[in-house]
């Protein structure tokens, strides 16, 4: 899909008001900060997890 994050909120705020706008895209805002907080923790773990045997004596 060629949807940004702005294309989205317009779609779900086109008869909202202003105020509802701001709430909108700052739920969106936080489900995008969300997602790469889930991706760096994996990333985190995938190196913790291949650190371990080199740790072990």
């Amino acid at each position: 899909m060629g949807l940004d994050i702005n294309d989205i909120v317009q779609i779900y705020t086109n008869k909202l008001g202003e105020k509802e706008k701001e709430n909108v895209l700052l739920q969106a805002q936080i489900i995008q900060l969300n997602k790469l907080i889930e991706i760096q923790n994996e990333k985190i773990q995938g190196l913790e997890t291949k650190s371990e045997p080199e740790m072990v004596q």
